[in-house]
């Protein structure tokens, strides 16, 4: 595996102070591996099963039925949303949530995430975004500003 996904992979701090990938490391990412396996579970039947094949199967069968069965319609009960249906919008709060965002909020925003998060779809960091911010932060603004405007993510 590659050093950048093993990185990921620890979700360690530390990697990002200096240390190499050493014993220690990958002994941490093994541990890591063994504490989230699942070693057994009980099927819809109640058997046990403890076969990697055989839980994979169910976890497959299981999230089908689960988001492949039929649509059932139920009733909305939405009293509970009864007791904030009272308060409007200022005029002043209505104006704001349609404002333009301004390129120092989007600038804000994202020198706000943590260096050591995942990087996005595009495949870069907050880490690369913050450092080349003086030559694409312009770019960046604009895309993002446009995204806003025309509620496109």
């Amino acid at each position: 595996m590659e050093v950048g996904m093993l990185q990921q992979r620890a979700k360690m701090s530390w990697f990002k102070h200096g240390d190499q990938c050493s014993k220690f490391f990958f002994r941490k990412v093994r541990a890591r591996r063994i504490s989230q396996r699942i070693y057994q579970i009980t099927d819809s039947t109640g058997a046990t099963l403890t076969e990697a094949s055989d839980i994979a199967n169910e976890f497959v069968s299981y999230y089908q039925s689960l988001l492949g069965g039929s649509r059932v319609r139920r009733e909305l009960d939405l009293g509970f949303l009864q007791p904030g249906l009272h308060h409007r919008l200022s005029q002043d709060e209505a104006t704001a949530l349609i404002a333009v965002v301004t390129d120092s909020e989007i600038q804000e925003a994202l020198f706000d995430i943590s260096e050591d998060s995942a990087p996005g779809p595009d495949g870069y960091s907050s880490a690369f975004f913050k450092a080349a911010w003086s030559a694409i932060g312009a770019q960046v603004a604009k895309q993002f500003g446009s995204s806003f405007s025309r509620a496109d993510f």
